[in-house]
């Protein structure tokens, strides 16, 4: 990925939830998609290819299968 960047601050409690895909179009009438994360974080994704969003749902789903260990051992849930 090596045009991703970072544009601002980033700070998220997924436990806040609240996240969202959103599709539009700018002032310019050019297309947009972006995945929603809190109030906080934006991922602009219209120029990511489909290789780059594939490796987004993986690495989620591993983070989502790493919680689910540290759930199970009995951590309590936020």
């Amino acid at each position: 990925m090596s045009e991703t960047r970072i544009i601002g601050t980033i700070g998220v409690d997924l436990g806040d939830g609240v996240t969202k895909v959103v599709y539009g179009t700018d002032f310019a009438d050019v297309e947009y998609a972006l995945i929603k994360v809190g109030h906080v974080l934006t991922l602009h994704v219209g120029n990511a290819s489909p290789e780059a969003l594939q490796e987004l749902a993986d690495a989620a789903l591993e983070l989502k299968a790493w919680r689910e260990r540290q759930l199970a051992s009995g951590e309590r849930a936020a």
